[in-house]
């Protein structure tokens, strides 16, 4: 009997996501550009030893065709080539500025710290905030403007096309995804009924007027995932704000192996749960029932229970292709997921378990203690 109703909930979990992300999920940035006034937009990209990616990265940036932008680049505290050369990228260009930190205040994670001191340095009436790995097509800017002004934004984030990898990096990207479509519901965002938010590092258009009336990244010195964090800081205050797709227009190149996406998500996921265990367990037993139950109980169940595993499962499956489609993934990829699943419970344990042994979290070779950064997601509870 209790099987019987948990699948029944499973059911209508699946049906109604999926329906809503077949009708709301995936809007694409029209391709029209053409604008009356041009705002002016500063780029901001934050840099700690990005030498491998920085200077083509850039380049895309200075190519965009929209005519009234800068391009302000955070050197923050790189031990590589990155100061050498974002330096001659500014001597080839009058609309990049540079700006090299040298030190970091406590209660701050560097990151975070570069984008707050770069902002004070920006004369646009919009920022984008963006990294130092992403590509942007020329027309990307122009297009994003003419939505966020048609549609009267204070915030715009684009869900970047992530440049393919290995077999195994590319399943675990289609699990990524529609857990992130399964947990964010992105669609929801620009409804002010709604406390769903959006937020993305390769791509966060705001309002420099907003930025600052919110707070900015002040008020997220300690939170890792300060792209979803601002996000929904900005959606606290009532702020509109809007997701798009934009295909191949915007690219960033992910981890190259597993084992590297293991590590490099170390200090993200047990963020992502706002370091709280509960989260952790909640998550780790809901997605058990959801996705292992109907499966694993093809095998034992009967009658009823048979029919709601069946109907589960082909469920499970029809939203991975139709996310597989959109995303351009083999939709053999679909049937994987009780294996890639199953890894992202073990990154999510093993974030947990080194977070809470190490008593902190380690980046770019900077360590955050625990206790500084639970103080820090107290206060900001939106």
């Amino acid at each position: 009997m209790i099987v019987t109703i948990l699948l029944i909930l499973g059911f209508c979990f699946l049906l109604t996501n999926a329906l809503e992300l077949w009708l709301f999920g995936y809007q694409l940035l029209p391709k029209s550009k053409a604008l009356l006034v041009t705002p002016k937009v500063s780029i901001m990209i934050p840099a700690c030893n990005e030498e491998k990616h920085i200077f083509s990265a850039i380049s895309s940036m200075e190519k965009m065709d929209y005519p009234n932008k800068e391009i302000i680049i955070v050197n923050d505290r790189s031990t590589d080539k990155t100061p050498q050369l974002i330096d001659e990228l500014a001597k080839q260009s009058s609309i990049i500025k540079i700006i090299h930190i040298e030190h970091l205040p406590s209660h701050w994670m560097g990151k975070n710290h570069a984008l707050y001191e770069g902002t004070k340095h920006t004369s646009g009436e919009w920022i984008l905030f963006t990294d130092s790995d992403v590509y942007f097509d020329p027309d990307l800017l122009s297009r994003a403007m003419h939505f966020c002004l048609n549609k009267n934004l204070d915030h715009f984030a684009i869900f970047p096309k992530v440049e393919k990898s290995t077999f195994w990096m590319n399943s675990m990207m289609l699990l990524v995804t529609m857990m992130y479509f399964f947990m964010a519901k992105p669609w929801r965002a620009k409804h002010h009924w709604s406390q769903c938010s959006v937020g993305q590092g390769s791509f966060n258009l705001v309002k420099k007027s907003v930025y600052f009336d919110c707070g900015g990244h002040e008020k997220i010195r300690l939170n890792s995932d300060d792209d979803v964090k601002l996000g929904a800081l900005i959606k606290s205050k009532k702020y509109k704000q809007d997701i798009c797709f934009a295909e191949n227009a915007l690219r960033v190149p992910w981890y190259s192996s597993l084992p590297e996406m293991i590590k490099g998500l170390e200090k993200n996921i047990f963020a992502y749960m706002n370091y709280n265990i509960s989260i952790m367990i909640f998550f780790t037993v809901f997605t058990f029932i959801l996705f292992y139950l109907p499966l694993f109980n093809l095998f034992f169940a009967s009658g009823i229970e048979l029919v709601l595993c069946v109907i589960n499962t082909m469920l499970i499956i029809m939203i991975f292709i139709l996310i597989a489609k959109r995303f351009g993934y083999p939709l053999c990829y679909s049937f994987l997921y009780p294996i890639t699943l199953a890894v992202d419970y073990y990154m999510s344990w093993r974030s947990l378990y080194y977070i809470l042994k190490n008593q902190g979290v380690s980046w770019r070779d900077t360590f955050y203690s625990l206790e500084n950064i639970k103080e820090d997601y107290l206060k900001t509870k939106f």
